[in-house]
């Protein structure tokens, strides 16, 4: 489990704890604290439904890293195979992977350049800055150029997460391009966190409609084999802020 507090639009700091296991080692709820439990577990649910705002399903996919890697690799389909051998053969000066080295200032700027492109509002300096403290920030450059910025979170040596894909819209670096460079990144980094110990990749989130015009992100999540899984996303507020419990429902849906 781990828990991460940041400063949020709302009048007090929000408290996000993601993956909780174990009702016993809950936070308390002080009376003006807002808990947002992320992909927590079905007994963590059933333990702070009846005092929870909302709870509402989420659907990721995990992959066993525990697997032997053949059995990573085979698990894969043959585009994302077809993908990363295509990159595996680039030299390193035409492909690097950092971690933990670009400065939280280079971060802010690329992340606010993305944020611009997609249309999203501005993200917060110092949000991101508490946030990336838990993070691995994993930095991915192609002939010199940011191509991709990915923060992942991880619990001890059970699950590890990716928060962050920050992605370099560069018209000098094509579509296809950075297709195979997102399927190498993924892969490099399940070898990365299986070497380290961790046990689960967890790929974020996905969309089960197949009638949404986003459904397209999860056929390419599936395509390296992970298996569907369903957690609990659930939020609380602490006495004093029952009566909020509208605007923080707005504000977290």
């Amino acid at each position: 489990m781990i828990t991460i507090t940041k400063p949020s639009k709302m009048i007090y700091p929000v408290h996000w704890v993601y993956f909780a296991d174990d009702p016993s080692a809950l936070p308390v709820i002080r009376p003006w604290d807002i808990v947002v439990y992320k992909q927590a577990n079905e007994a963590v649910k059933e333990y702070l439904e009846n005092r929870a705002i909302t709870v509402r399903k989420f659907y990721t996919l995990l992959t066993d890293l525990t697997q032997p890697v053949d059995v990573l690799w085979n698990a894969l389909n043959s585009t994302r195979k077809h993908n990363i051998r295509q990159m595996s053969r680039e030299t390193d000066s035409q492909l690097e992977i950092s971690v933990n080295q670009l400065p939280i200032a280079e971060f802010y700027a690329h992340y606010c350049t993305f944020s611009q492109q997609k249309g999203f509002g501005k993200p917060s300096y110092r949000a991101l800055n508490i946030f990336v403290k838990h993070c691995d920030v994993i930095h991915i450059t192609y002939q010199g150029k940011c191509c991709a910025i990915r923060t992942v979170i991880r619990d001890l040596a059970s699950r590890v997460r990716c928060i962050h894909y920050v992605n370099n819209f560069d018209p000098a670096i094509s579509g296809q391009v950075r297709g195979r460079i997102s399927a190498y990144l993924i892969w490099w980094e399940m070898q990365h966190y299986k070497a380290k110990g961790l046990e689960t990749y967890d790929w974020g989130g996905i969309i089960t409609d197949p009638s949404s015009p986003a459904y397209g992100i999860t056929e390419f999540k599936e395509s390296f084999g992970g298996k569907r899984h369903q957690d609990w996303d659930v939020v609380l507020a602490g006495d004093m802020l029952k009566p909020l419990s509208n605007m923080i429902l707005r504000h977290f849906s």
